[in-house]
């Protein structure tokens, strides 16, 4: 079967780089749903052979959110970051929103470095 051209406007080159490894690694401080990040990559190659592009930038933002969801951090990972990150800022107070938000954001870049690898 030959392949379709990828419709105008789409770029593939805009995806996190094909998983040589799709396993969990033990030294991860939080849960890479590596499952999702596989079919987000099974429904970006789906989209280079559809010929209706409508269809296809529908499917790559499905793959898009896919990604996401598979790299967000586990709320019990944030928690325990951010109780560590309270901890090492000497225990101020009214400041746990802060500590959550950061504790969320270095997970998340943390697993999304990890699914680049």
């Amino acid at each position: 079967m030959e392949r379709l051209p990828q419709p105008a406007g789409l770029r593939h080159a805009e995806t996190i780089p094909p998983l040589a490894d799709l396993s969990r690694r033990e030294d991860e401080p939080c849960m890479v749903n590596w499952n999702l990040i596989a079919k987000a990559e099974k429904y970006r190659g789906y989209a280079g052979w559809i010929s209706d592009s409508e269809t296809a930038r529908r499917i790559l933002k499905l793959a898009s959110e896919l990604e996401k969801q598979a790299l967000r951090p586990d709320e019990e990972d944030i928690r325990t970051r951010a109780y560590d990150l309270w901890r090492q800022a000497g225990e101020p107070e009214d400041r746990d929103l802060e500590f959550w938000l950061l504790a969320e954001q270095e997970l998340y870049n943390d697993a999304v470095e990890r699914a680049a690898r």
